[in-house]
């Protein structure tokens, strides 16, 4: 991932669990490890008057707080869209909608939000912003954002970072690493290992496997998240010298909670339709799509797309929002399902979730038109068309507004047409005293 400039250090994140600042054995509760689907922010650009992290207000979830506790909206705010809130009043409260409804529609995400980076070298960026709040500032925000469900984690290393072609020992850097997410009282640490020659060497691999393995023995998996973000490419089976990626999971997969794939910045082509993404990438880095991963081995619920937030962020792999919410209705429809939810809930039906890289240069923007176009994918054609109809806040273009409407005048009118002319008859065969339907329409 592409680091900004290091002299603007504010950081930018959501927090979670916790709401001491230096923790200790008896401070920190133990936590269940989160489930499928996550939903994934990072956050390394800075922001003007943020240090730490945003309001709660920029959270991209469904926040608990926005709902009556029987399951409606009490007050929303501007960010809201009419289905969206009927679709969260719904799964929130059988009272309130007792339909039938698919469960697994109304599952609460994973939230997780990134700051970045902390480097062999130290905390820089949103992460050093994080680390100059007063313990008290961090312990009320980590409080806040706790209530919404969204824990928060460090990304390591970044693009700049080399560790292992530079000499780093895994062992002495885990450590160091897992102290400090101790002393800041973070929810885990994304490893976001960018060492391109370090794999084409093939001394990667053993290296991860060994910082891997420290890491978790110093951040237990009932208290702590680890998650990797390598890109798509070294999944690639057959391809790297000492087996890639795909080497790395089979060693110490199991201690890793879930892998942010990045699908992007591999070429202009690349990741870029659906298919690429999800079935077959090309010949440049062969078997690296979404199902194919999962196909050499690596659980389908721990691979999480990851996607720019907009075309500034990444120098390829972009996609827009529409695109992106069809290319995870497909994915659910040939597998990627387990618990569903997506991003504010995260995609309905999808396993393992979607990542925003950079989410702080428009806060959200990027989540929330993805949000409301799964939801839209996600919503009943019946409530589709009273949206479109009905409301100003259907997430189509005017020409498709002015064809539905169009078309439900013209089947209103016919129906109000059709009603006159029978209730006529009905009129006339009551007077001349006709058996019901002999010469109604005569």
């Amino acid at each position: 991932m592409v680091s900004v400039s290091r002299l603007l250090l504010s950081a930018v994140a959501f927090a979670a669990a916790g709401v001491l600042a230096l923790p200790t054995e008896l401070s920190r509760p133990a936590k269940r490890a989160p489930s499928a689907p996550y939903w994934v922010e990072y956050f390394d650009a800075s922001v003007s008057e943020v240090t730490g992290v945003p309001p709660v207000s920029d959270v991209t979830v469904c926040p608990t707080h926005y709902f009556h506790p029987r399951g409606c909206p009490l007050t929303l705010d501007t960010r809201a869209r009419t289905h969206r809130d009927t679709m969260c009043c719904k799964c929130r409260s059988s009272r309130v909608h007792r339909r039938a409804t698919d469960p697994r529609a109304c599952a609460r995400p994973s939230p997780h939000s990134i700051i970045a980076f902390l480097l062999t070298e130290g905390a820089w960026d949103n992460a050093e912003g994080w680390a100059s709040l007063s313990a008290s500032d961090r312990s009320t925000l980590k409080s806040q954002y706790a209530a919404a469900g969204i824990s928060l984690m460090v990304s390591v290393f970044g693009s700049t970072d080399t560790p292992t072609s530079s000499g780093a020992d895994p062992t002495d850097t885990a450590n160091t690493f897992a102290a400090w997410v101790q002393e800041y009282d973070l929810d885990g640490i994304d490893v976001d290992y960018e060492d391109f020659n370090a794999f084409d060497a093939g001394t990667a691999e053993a290296w991860l496997e060994t910082f891997t393995t420290q890491l978790r023995n110093q951040l237990p998996a009932s208290d702590y998240i680890i998650t990797h973000a390598p890109v798509a490419p070294w999944f690639s089976p057959n391809y790297w010298t000492n087996g890639g990626y795909i080497q790395v999971d089979s060693e110490v997969g199991d201690l890793i909670d879930w892998y942010n794939i990045q699908f992007y910045n591999q070429g202009s082509t690349e990741y870029t339709t659906c298919a690429g993404l999800l079935t077959n990438s090309s010949s440049t880095w062969p078997e690296s799509a979404l199902f194919q991963i999962a196909a050499s081995g690596v659980p389908l619920d721990k691979l999480v797309i990851g996607k720019p937030a907009t075309t500034g962020d990444a120098s390829t792999g972009y996609m827009s929002t529409s695109t992106l919410a069809t290319c995870v209705e497909q994915a659910k429809g040939e597998g990627w399902e387990a618990q569903g939810l997506g991003l504010t809930r995260a995609p309905p039906g999808a396993d393992a979730g979607v990542m925003v890289w950079e989410a702080a240069r428009v806060p959200s923007l990027k989540a929330r038109d993805l949000i409301s176009s799964l939801d839209w994918l996600n919503t009943p054609l019946s409530l589709r068309l009273r949206t479109i109809i009905f409301t100003p806040h259907a997430p189509v273009s005017a020409r498709w507004k002015a064809l539905i409407r169009t078309l439900f005048a013209f089947a209103l009118f016919a129906c109000v047409w059709i009603a006159w002319i029978t209730l006529q008859g009905a009129v006339r065969a009551h007077r001349q005293g006709l058996v019901w339907g002999e010469r109604l329409m005569s």
